[in-house]
């Protein structure tokens, strides 16, 4: 019975500092370095304007699509950046924005800030249609997350 125990305890520190030290990686402060039009990818970002979401491409016309959802609260002020209304879906509800939009070569996005009550923000980004998590960029460091289905804490 004791071994049990141990067992499960240390199974559950183990999954707890899993968590916090993946918590850690996905920090969101401060603008990745990748510069607009050098490859394809999507930037994720917090700074004193509020949070930021950018997606990039070089000359090759590529699909992102995705979800973001506010758990615990709302987005404030979501606006979508350099979007072309003719071809690019953006929708924002109170605590969800799905966007599915083209681009080739520059850069586009959504700006937002968050409700108090916003504990963390989940997004959900896909190019082309697949899970690119190594094509996502997330704060200065410029960490990818494990997958294309990932949180970041408040």
């Amino acid at each position: 019975m004791q071994k049990k125990i141990l067992v499960i305890s240390a199974t559950a520190a183990i999954l707890l500092l899993a968590a916090l030290a993946l918590g850690q990686m996905l920090n969101p402060q401060g603008r990745p370095s990748l510069k607009p039009g050098h490859g394809f990818a999507y930037l994720v970002w917090r700074d004193d304007n509020g949070w930021h979401l950018r997606w990039s491409t070089e000359e090759k016309r590529r699909n992102f699509t995705g979800t973001l959802q506010a758990i615990g609260g709302v987005f404030v002020d979501a606006k979508g950046v350099g979007l072309e209304k003719k071809e690019d879906r953006l929708s924002i509800a109170p605590a969800e924005i799905r966007f599915n939009t083209w681009a080739a070569g520059g850069q586009d996005g959504i700006d937002f800030r968050l409700g108090p009550k916003v504990k963390s923000v989940r997004f959900e980004l896909f190019i082309d249609g697949d899970s690119r998590p190594d094509r996502v960029f997330i704060g200065k460091a410029g960490v990818h997350p494990p997958r294309n289905l990932f949180v970041i804490q408040r």
